[in-house]
């Protein structure tokens, strides 16, 4: 026997015989014997494993003159930037996209998304839940209350919640005068009506586990992404997390991400625009890295770029994006096993690159090492920038590959960034409710960039959200203008004269700084207020101004 075999099978004398069952002497020595096997087994089998994936020697070092220097005005020049390809992709589809989402409303573009047939499920779904909870006493009041028309105030209730945030719930229905007093949610359900559908509001469960609480709802709203997506070829794959810190096993602790505890996600977003593709909930550890990548990638076609961080980044999950024929740029941790260690043998070159087959591979020592590997960018150039460095008074120097992964490897943060401004980060003990209401608003993003794609205008995360709500509770937003204090007697009797001033202001009738803006020199010399002149006749007739304004602001949003 070798000396590891000893040592093991002394170890495992120790460990029965303070066994209280008693095992005879040979079928000690046979049980000994075969996890010798097992454990040599496994050794053996993971060094052959380590022999497969450990491919360190087989990169090659690129000498000096193979690798190029370019100044940055001279990029064009040198090779294709994606930056252009995206932009013709733009132009190609634009006008199939506007021509098609032309006349559609910030609400008919979050309809697209949650959908009628999504609100039956759910108010179905719910209705279940409270018959199982409540079989003794079912009230049929009760149930006939969950319909998708209060299903939908109920949404509009906690999207609002996201805008104006009080700290306890009950302080959204205070109607005493004082620091909290507010009733806008009060015209759109109460408190109890309110509290009703939180306590019973649920979701289909396939699985009947704690993934398929909510599993059945992202795979639907997946769908919906994807099929509504804007063409691109670059995409970015990242983690995220929802907020929550009640007990569960799905709940992670990440100490390096802004929201430390909660439930963990993957997502795959363009790297342009930031739309959400996909969601995948983490089902807890053990989960292997490659199933991850597997369901990514099922969005992707052929010669799509796609960049990602160290975490996604193994020999295993490249080469299975190197086979599907999709390009890939990712960061590598330093101490991963298959890729070269930090030598640089030669003190003239300052980025070492590696190249093995068709991978290249770059190391960047910068206030940490910084390492990229990809199988698209296979030149090695570095870049020249006009920017100078603060500490040493000379141009900032940067390879191509790392300038291409860091300008479009943000997709999934960008997203996160707009969710978490007006996200309804309410308690709650169960936390598929709290993942919903982030898909949600996930939905209400992604909703916006293609909002924004199809209009001009340059209309703000928070009207458009507040458009949705007020379409969930179901009227038109009433965007109101400075009041008009102009004498209607003054306003609709005389002779009224165009004057033109130096000051120009907005038309107090046709502008509308979030849609169509209008400025003008022109005032009227009797009522001094801002006119153009197709406003000025309808100004001097009109009895109801205001409501023709209303009407007027209304028609430009839709």
């Amino acid at each position: 026997m070798d000396k590891n075999e000893t040592k093991i099978l002394n170890f495992l004398r120790k460990k029965t015989s303070r066994e209280k069952s008693p095992i005879k002497e040979i079928e000690k020595e046979n049980y000994y014997n075969t996890l010798i096997q097992k454990i040599i087994g496994s050794s053996l089998s993971d060094s052959e494993e380590n022999e497969e994936i450990d491919y360190e020697k087989d990169w090659i070092q690129i000498p000096k003159s193979e690798i190029k220097t370019i100044k940055e005005n001279e990029r064009e020049n040198s090779f294709i930037d994606l930056n252009e390809i995206q932009e013709q992709i733009e132009k190609e589809n634009k006008e199939k996209f506007t021509e098609k989402y032309k006349n559609y409303t910030p609400y008919d573009f979050f309809s697209k998304f949650i959908d009628e047939k999504l609100y039956e499920i759910i108010c179905k779904e719910t209705i279940k839940y409270y018959k199982l909870k409540n079989e003794n006493k079912i009230n049929l009041k009760t149930i006939s209350f969950f319909t998708i028309e209060n299903l939908k105030k109920y949404l509009a209730c906690m999207l609002t919640m996201g805008i104006v945030r009080f700290p306890r719930i009950q302080f959204y229905w205070n109607s005493n005068p004082g620091i909290f007093e507010y009733d806008f949610l009060k015209r759109i359900m109460s408190r109890n009506a309110w509290c009703l559908f939180n306590s019973y509001l649920h979701f289909p469960n396939e699985t009947n586990d704690n993934v398929g609480k909510i599993n059945t709802i992202i795979n639907y709203i997946n769908d919906k992404w994807y099929q509504y997506r804007p063409e691109s070829f670059t995409f970015s794959i990242d983690e995220t997390m929802v907020p929550f810190k009640g007990r569960l096993k799905l709940r992670q602790f990440m100490p390096k991400k802004p929201t430390k505890y909660g439930i963990k996600i993957f997502g795959i977003s363009n790297s342009e625009d930031s739309y959400v593709l996909k969601w995948l909930l983490y089902p807890g550890a053990g989960y292997p890295l490659k199933n991850v990548i597997i369901s990514m990638a099922s969005v992707l076609k052929k010669n799509d770029y796609v960049f990602f961080d160290s975490y996604f980044t193994t020999r295993e999950t490249i080469n299975y994006l190197d086979k599907k024929g999709i390009f890939y740029v990712g960061s590598v941790k330093k101490n991963r096993r298959g890729f070269p260690k930090f030598i640089n043998n030669n003190n003239d070159i300052l980025f070492p690159y590696y190249k093995l087959n068709n991978m290249l591979l770059v190391q960047y020592p910068d206030n940490k090492l910084i390492i990229v590997v990809s199988n698209c960018f296979t030149k090695p150039i570095d870049v020249i920038y006009n920017k100078k460095n603060n500490q040493r008074n000379e141009n900032k120097i940067k390879p191509f590959l790392l300038e291409q992964y860091s300008k479009y490897a943000r997709g999934i943060d960008k997203n996160n960034q707009l969710t978490s401004f007006y996200f309804a980060n309410k308690k709650s003990i169960k936390w598929y409710k709290k993942f919903f209401i982030y898909l949600l608003d996930t939905c209400i993003t992604n909703a916006y960039i293609l909002y924004k794609k199809v209009n001009n205008n340059k209309m703000e995360l928070l009207d458009f959200k507040i458009n949705i709500i007020y379409s969930l509770k179901g009227e038109n937003r009433k965007v109101l203008k400075t009041p008009i204090n102009v004498d209607p007697n003054k306003r609709l009797v005389g002779n009224h004269f165009i004057k033109k001033i130096k000051e120009r202001k907005d038309c107090i009738l046709c502008s509308d700084r979030k849609n169509k803006r209008k400025l003008t020199y022109l005032i009227c010399s009797i009522c001094r207020v801002h006119l153009c002149l197709d406003c000025f006749e309808t100004f001097h007739t009109i009895r109801n101004v205001e409501n023709y304004i209303k009407m007027n602001n209304i028609n430009n949003i839709n």
